[in-house]
């Protein structure tokens, strides 16, 4: 099976960068270390979606969400 591609939403980009900045001040390098792991999960659920519960939109903070694509 192949995997899907995965899209941030413009809100979770923004989000993303905001949390990476703020990790990047508290320690050097830990920006980079959220960054990785979190691509890190991302390749994951990329490769594995069905490990991973499904959450209706309805539930979901319109800023969290992903786009998943096959």
């Amino acid at each position: 099976m192949k995997g899907f591609s995965i899209h941030l939403l413009p809100q979770a980009q923004r989000e993303f960068l905001e949390a990476f900045d703020y990790y990047s001040l508290i320690s050097p390098g830990l920006g980079e270390r959220f960054e990785n792991s979190s691509f890190e999960l991302l390749n994951l659920i990329r490769k594995n979606p069905g490990l991973f519960q499904v959450i209706e939109k309805r539930s979901l903070n319109p800023s969290h969400m992903l786009l998943f694509m096959r």
